[in-house]
């Protein structure tokens, strides 16, 4: 199957959460995923709090080691910045083919790979590379995550333009905030609609609300509708 690329509207949106289940959902189903994180900014090494990895890998598993951890991130950097940004302020130039030679490695044993990019699709990679760009040259499937609150309907339209442009296949949407009150489930709700509706792209929701339903249809992530060819 093609690689899984968890990209967002926005950074901190929930796309580790969402590629810690896709994997905990692949390894039940007795495949053999591996989660990478390309560029991992922000953290000054792999047992730092907000290091992606260390999240994903620390809830499937009782032990991980260092090693196994710095194999799963292509790129570390200790400044919370764009990756260009963080690698010029390290000294370091990021090699391009160098990142696809490392995804392609991981693909020899595994499968499905799930890549978790930088932020949003205009973060920019290189002086003259955004995400997107990187995105554009794989072999994947895309799974947008997005917050459910005000102004979503917006980032999340012009994120599907942007990969539509460029003809990359996207996957879902996926919600991935936990609201509880009354008030923003209808937000929720209409932004789902709002972008169902305007891109024709199902949109599911990680939250605490068990299976909503509006107009008759289920928002919710059942993995087994979205690879249901496995």
């Amino acid at each position: 199957m093609k690689d899984i690329f968890v990209t967002g509207t926005d950074t901190g949106v929930g796309k580790t959460l969402i590629s810690c289940l896709l994997m905990e959902f692949f390894l039940n189903k007795g495949k053999d995923p591996i989660y990478l994180k390309i560029f991992q900014t922000g953290c000054d090494s792999v047992f730092h709090p907000d290091c992606d990895p260390f999240f994903v890998y620390k809830n499937l598993y009782k032990d991980v080691d260092r090693s196994f951890l710095e194999q799963k991130i292509c790129y570390l950097f200790e400044n919370p910045k764009a990756p260009y940004f963080a690698a010029l302020d390290a000294g370091r130039k990021i090699d391009i083919d160098y990142v696809f030679s490392w995804i392609e490695k991981a693909r020899v044993d595994h499968s499905p790979v799930i890549l978790e990019g930088a932020g949003g699709l205009m973060v920019p990679v290189l002086r003259d590379l955004l995400i997107i760009d990187l995105m554009e040259r794989m072999d994947i499937e895309v799974i947008l995550v997005a917050r459910p609150t005000l102004g979503t309907i917006n980032h999340t339209l012009l994120s599907i333009q942007a990969l539509r442009s460029r003809s990359i296949p996207i996957k879902t949407v996926v919600f991935s905030k936990n609201y509880t009150e009354d008030r923003d489930k209808d937000l929720i709700f209409e932004n789902m609609r709002a972008i169902k509706d305007f891109s024709g792209i199902d949109v599911y929701l990680i939250g605490p609300i068990h299976t909503p339903s509006v107009d008759g249809q289920k928002y919710h992530v059942i993995w087994e509708d979205l690879f249901h060819d496995l």
